[in-house]
């Protein structure tokens, strides 16, 4: 008994010491994680503010089939891709920024011209009055995310996840189309005629 005691010290140290080199080395790597992501937001905002202060570019970006337009848009879908993951504070951020520049960067008039989020993780993200007319969304993760307003007039939704979404005031036309009935699980405030249309409970 004496003997399994004596052994059972050290090597419950090194397991505690495996156990806590793993939790520090997960723990370092989050925090290289974030520090990335915040330098992805960071070097989009500083190239789309140097785009928009030139003031005969920012017009041209209004232009649907511009080259300023289709950089700016490249630019944000990029750094989308980049920012994807569980958490949806940077996600949020680039949108607002989206809306505080008003201007019509990842909408078009028709899926031609529309920006491509197709299979977007935009969980939980705030797009709250969100310029989205003629995109492509399908199969983008929408869970829970927050689409109070949206423009989603043109869109294809198609298999995207809507599950939890609030759906409060969208403006939506027979352009748009949907996913499944399933796609809809515990969605908020799905506007009555929405509902009528596509049979939802």
């Amino acid at each position: 008994m004496e003997f399994s005691l004596k052994l059972s010290v050290p090597l419950t140290i090194l397991i505690l010491g495996s156990l806590l080199g793993r939790w520090n080395d997960d723990r370092q790597n989050q925090i290289a994680e974030n520090d990335q992501k915040d330098e992805v937001l960071r070097e989009y905002i500083k190239e789309m503010k140097e785009i928009l202060l030139e003031e005969k570019v920012a017009e041209k970006v209004k232009q649907i089939h511009s080259r300023e337009r289709s950089l700016a848009r490249a630019l944000a879908v990029t750094a989308l891709a980049q920012l994807k993951g569980v958490r949806q504070e940077r996600r949020d951020l680039l949108f607002q920024f989206l809306r505080e520049t008003d201007l019509p960067i990842l909408e078009g008039h028709n899926m031609n011209q529309g920006t491509n989020l197709s299979f977007a993780d935009l969980r939980k993200t705030n797009l709250n009055s969100a310029r989205l007319r003629g995109t492509d969304i399908r199969k983008a993760d929408l869970s829970r995310a927050y689409l109070r307003s949206a423009d989603l007039r043109g869109a294809d939704l198609r298999g995207a996840a809507l599950s939890g979404a609030d759906l409060a005031a969208i403006k939506w036309d027979t352009g748009t189309r949907w996913p499944d009935k399933s796609a809809f699980k515990n969605a908020k405030n799905i506007p009555p005629e929405l509902k009528e249309k596509l049979a939802l409970d």
